[in-house]
């Protein structure tokens, strides 16, 4: 029963004639809603298992309807709800705020920050209360429930507060466990497409060299090189950047919106890409503009500037703009025309710092508040007061509402420039690794959903501080949802500030393969890409040459492989020695599930070496699981440095070797490692990862100081238009029984 000062209490209240008779049922139901009982204490809030609530009693929603727009929703969408209330149950005065709860297989489902609960206020020109409820980040896939909280009198239930803006709140009274309708909806999502086990990129960007490359074995710079790369790697795609917007001194107004020259070259690249037996991807700068971008008649995005207190326009295109949807739909277009283009990409699809021009719809899509004298302000003012407060305000409440909204933005545009395109071939996007683009506008499982087919996040520029805190972040993302990446790394010294005692391509290969350890789990296909073959060219800002960085992603590729299964072999390189010959031992291991009856070991000529002993092996009859050391000789011989970095160049050589199961269908690809010989330090190992097995790092080892004979093989970084072929191989023949 409920006690008589209780409902002397409650009489006052002017939900008294609605609910009176409806508590008395209720009091009598000790299965549902149950409430303290005379004399004893009130219990703490509980959220009660809707199977538990289900009454048949036909006055228990009486004129109350929870309803969403539509059925189901995209994960870069927001579920709008609404609630009509006829007969007096709900009163717009006396309720104007309803609050919604979110529940995911009885269980509460959290929100966003500020936006765990759905907030909906009376709209006198729908007749109804209304809201919007932001989907979280990469939410579980699946069905929902919104339950609306039954309102409280002032003297019941529990205040809620909510964030309504910065430094403002909004409250709402609620019975905590008790709801007055529900109703059922579906977060929806698109599978991004699946790659080959293993997929490996190389990709370029346009440079100073004019796309004329030397090869991997020296001889004249071409741009067919491009592919010889590709293939001395192993990649199974070369991804050009075909199309971006420069504008410089002297631009030919025939090269805006796109560089005419480098689109020539993607024709070149799509007409050749079967013959040269390497998929060819094509992809363009979206919305940013290189150059003087001033000089264009774009509408571009507006950034809150710290030094001037005011808004500022940046070089990335506003996403309003409907000029640069026309002309990047156009584009898309064209590129899913050109035959030869297998993958389509975009890069630079984000709002970098910028979004303020959308102030008033990002406050209105969030209902939140700003101060009274803002209301009847300008739109500028307003979007310099919230340009303000993302920058000195630490709220990360809006933050993270600023960020998903940018976000849902981009994936709009993008959206609707993709259903306009009907592209067919594959399309991935170029995103960003750190807190996965949120900051910048972007999220990768928005992107699935507005209709890429996969994402290619870019690990570049973190420390070696931030490196791990950010595959610990992408690895709770991801949270074992699945979904195909392909991760990337810089062909840059600066940018991939490696750890003491490592070099640029060996911080490189350790980087993809912490990738590969970390996120491997949490992902249905995991794939690498190096970037790019003109910052290799260019040396990427270290001491070591073209042909070292291209090994690097060599072996990333290689160790991939093996973890996808696609490779029987693993290898793995120690070395030592001094001047002026280093001594050393290969190991290869079978790791796949049959005997591999002949396999061919060799070395792969790198700079600053000369002569080895022997230069290649034949491994007979290797089993399952079987390891068989190989030892070697080599000497050592002068190694190019460009002359701003000799300075600071330390002794070191890469030995480099690969290995393949000889003329056998079923294993086409070879695997490539290498270890450095630094002086004063122990060898690298390189040991396997496999499915078994966790990633290992490639870490330094001894070397001399260099002294010596004419190489063998042409240097590329030193000169890329010499013409001669390395020496024939030495081989020494080792059977099962013969074996090192």
């Amino acid at each position: 029963m409920i006690p008589a000062a209780s409902f002397r209490a409650r009489a006052r209240s002017p939900r008294f004639r609605v609910f009176s008779f409806l508590s008395l049922a209720l009091s009598l139901t000790p299965s549902a809603w149950p409430g303290p009982k005379s004399g004893s204490p009130k219990p703490p809030p509980a959220i009660v298992d809707p199977g538990s609530q289900r009454l048949d009693l036909p006055f228990l929603h009486t004129g109350v309807h929870l309803s969403t727009g539509k059925r189901a929703y995209w994960r870069y969408e927001m579920v709008d709800f609404q609630v009509d209330a006829a007969g007096g149950v709900l009163n717009p005065s006396s309720d104007p705020v309803l609050e919604i709860r979110i529940f995911r297989n009885g269980r509460p489902s959290l929100g966003l920050p500020g936006k765990d609960a759905c907030l909906l206020r009376w709209d006198p020109n729908l007749q109804a209360w209304h809201g919007r409820w932001p989907i979280p980040w990469n939410p579980e896939l699946g069905e929902y429930q919104a339950r609306l909280a039954r309102p409280a009198a002032l003297s019941e239930g529990s205040e809620h507060s909510y964030f309504a803006g910065p430094g403002l709140t909004r409250t709402v009274r609620v019975l905590e466990g008790r709801w007055l309708a529900d109703c059922g909806f579906t977060l929806k999502g698109r599978r991004p497409s699946m790659l080959p086990p293993g997929f490996s990129v190389i990709t370029l960007e346009p440079g100073s060299s004019g796309y004329r490359f030397p090869g991997p074995e020296g001889g004249p710079r071409k741009s067919q090189n491009a592919f010889a790369w590709a293939r001395f790697m192993g990649a199974d795609a070369f991804w050009q950047c075909a199309l971006q917007t420069d504008v410089q001194r002297g631009t030919k107004p025939a090269d805006l919106p796109w560089g005419q020259h480098d689109l020539a070259m993607m024709q070149q690249y799509a007409s050749e890409a079967a013959s040269q037996g390497v998929a060819f991807g094509a992809y363009m700068l979206t919305f940013l503009v290189g150059g003087d971008y001033k000089r264009t008649d774009y509408e571009f995005t507006l950034s809150y500037d710290r030094r001037s207190g005011s808004l500022q326009p940046i070089r990335f295109i506003s996403m309003a703009d409907s000029k640069r949807q026309r002309e990047i739909t156009a584009a898309l277009k064209m590129l899913a025309a050109t035959p030869g283009v297998s993958y389509i990409g975009l890069d630079y699809v984000r709002a970098n710092t910028g979004g303020l021009e959308f102030t008033d719809e990002f406050l209105n899509d969030f209902d939140l508040e700003v101060p009274e004298d803002l209301r009847r302000a300008g739109v500028q003012e307003r979007r310099l007061w919230l340009g303000r407060h993302l920058a000195y305000d630490q709220d990360k409440r809006l933050h993270d509402l600023w960020d998903w909204w940018r976000a849902h933005r981009v994936a709009l545009v993008l959206k609707g420039m993709l259903e306009e395109a009907k592209v067919t071939q594959p399309v991935w996007v170029f995103s960003l690794g750190w807190k996965q683009g949120h900051q910048h506008g972007q999220d990768p499982r928005m992107l699935i959903d507005a209709g890429i087919s996969f994402n290619s996040p870019m690990f570049y520029e973190a420390d070696q501080d931030q490196y791990p805190v950010m595959l610990s972040d992408w690895r709770h993302y991801l949270g074992g949802t699945g979904g195909v990446l392909v991760f990337g790394q810089c062909v840059d010294s600066k940018l991939l500030h490696p750890r003491p005692g490592f070099n640029g391509p060996e911080e490189h290969l350790q980087r993809q393969m912490e990738v590969l350890s970390e996120l491997s789990p949490v992902t249905d296909r995991i794939a690498f890409f190096w970037h790019d073959l003109n910052r290799a060219v260019a040396g990427g800002r270290g001491g070591e040459g073209m042909r070292e960085w291209a090994l690097a992603g060599a072996a990333s590729f290689s160790r991939l492989r093996e973890a996808a299964g696609a490779l029987p072999l693993s290898l793995s390189v120690t070395s030592e020695g001094v001047v002026p010959s280093l001594s050393g031992t290969v190991k290869v291991r079978n790791i796949s599930s049959a005997r591999l009856d002949k396999v061919r070991v060799e070395d792969v000529w790198t700079p600053g070496l000369g002569e080895m002993t022997p230069r290649s092996w034949w491994v007979r009859d290797l089993e399952p699981g079987e390891s068989r050391d190989l030892t070697f000789t080599v000497a050592i011989t002068d190694r190019y440095v460009r002359p701003r970095f000799r300075a600071a160049a330390t002794p070191e050589r890469m030995l480099a070797f690969k290995a393949s199961a000889w003329h056998d269908p079923a294993w086409p690809r070879s695997d490539i490692m290498f270890s450095y010989w630094k002086d004063g330090r122990s060898p690298a190992g390189g040991a396997p990862v496999g499915p078994d097995a966790a990633a290992a790092p490639c870490g330094p080892a001894k070397a001399p100081a260099a002294a010596g004979s004419r190489s063998p093989t042409p240097d590329p970084d030193r000169d890329p238009g010499a013409d001669a072929a390395a020496e024939p191989a030495k081989d020494a023949d080792t059977g099962k029984d013969s074996a090192q």
